[in-house]
């Protein structure tokens, strides 16, 4: 059995992701999956698609999936349809049918009900060959870039193929169950995938889960955590940070009063820093001493558990993960 000690965690923020991503896209291979909630056309994503047709081009197994979510005008003023938010969806349109053309599939993931918010597929990741970006918040659009935010890379055929196999699940439509999948060779790492049952997510329930266990706990997310998991962290020794109000979108602010009234307990938000935080992590320290991470696309909230969201997320006590995400909090969290 593999040494836990090779799995090694890279932290990239945006920058660094879309650099090495438009690097790696011409060496590929073998297979290809893209996935977010948000993915649009934009003069920074626009390199990144072209890269993308060329690669499925050349033959190279390749799905490309964004959640319905993607044809909201989510990034518009007041939410309206502009002219640019037409153009920037139509171009979108077109670069998938490209790479569906040049034999890839490329489609839209779910449908915009009553409820835009229910049933939906946040998961982000990227997998080519057998490098993976993800345990993060990344979307696939200029906005999502700008914001302080992650992802985890990782060389590993192992990991690679667990999540090729859910991209492709999730961009196929699928139906999935909640799974938690040890990465094979490792003692101390899984990878956790909920698969969007309305009022169930195996990655909320570990949360609880390592909270109750842990003296000490750092909560980094969009908004604060909501339901048991919040009233766990009131009563262990915390660190929490989450945007504030005037930071958010409406439709934020809307999730964050909800979020507020349902945690029943006061958790001091200690984020002062003027970019918008997207990133999504806890870091425990267990009674027994040890140190564990959760890393993903949750944002640990109730209301996204009982509106069935597809998520994913790394548990890990790895110490790259650990390291990676303390330096993160410390340099720019804290």
């Amino acid at each position: 059995m593999r040494d836990v000690e090779t799995l090694q965690f890279e932290l990239l923020e945006p920058a660094q992701f879309i650099a090495d991503l438009h690097e790696t896209l011409p060496r590929v291979r073998g297979r290809l999956a893209l996935i977010s909630i948000v993915g649009l056309w934009d003069e920074q994503t626009a390199p990144i698609f072209q890269d993308i047709a060329d690669t499925t081009a050349r033959g190279v197994d390749t799905y490309v999936g964004f959640d319905a979510y993607s044809t909201l005008p989510i990034n518009e003023p007041l939410g309206l349809p502009t002219a640019r938010y037409k153009e920037r969806l139509g171009q979108t349109k077109q670069a998938l049918a490209i790479i569906e053309a040049n034999g890839g599939m490329a489609d839209i993931i779910g449908k915009i009900g009553i409820n835009p918010y229910a049933g939906r597929c946040h998961v982000k990741a990227v997998i080519a060959d057998d490098t993976v970006w993800s345990f993060g918040g990344i979307g696939f659009h200029k906005e999502s870039f700008a914001r302080k935010d992650y992802f985890l890379k990782v060389n590993d055929p192992n990991i690679a193929d667990q999540m090729f196999a859910w991209t492709k699940s999730l961009i196929t439509h699928q139906e999935l169950e909640d799974q938690e999948m040890p990465v094979r060779g490792s003692t101390n790492t899984s990878l956790l995938l909920d698969g969007g049952k309305p009022d169930r997510s195996i990655i909320y329930d570990r949360a609880c889960e390592l909270a109750e266990d842990a003296s000490s706990i750092i909560f980094v997310s969009q908004l604060p955590p909501s339901g048991q998991l919040s009233r766990l962290i009131a009563r262990t020794k915390h660190e929490v940070y989450f945007n504030r109000p005037n930071q958010l979108s409406l439709a934020m602010r809307l999730s964050q009063i909800s979020g507020t009234l349902d945690r029943r307990s006061s958790l001091a938000n200690q984020y002062t820093g003027a970019e918008y935080l997207h990133a999504k992590y806890i870091l425990y320290t267990l009674r027994s001493g040890q140190r564990i991470a959760l890393s993903g696309s949750h944002n640990y909230k109730r209301l996204g558990v009982r509106f069935g969201t597809q998520e994913v997320a790394l548990q890990s006590a790895e110490e790259s993960v650990w390291d990676a995400l303390s330096s993160f909090t410390e340099k720019r969290v804290r």
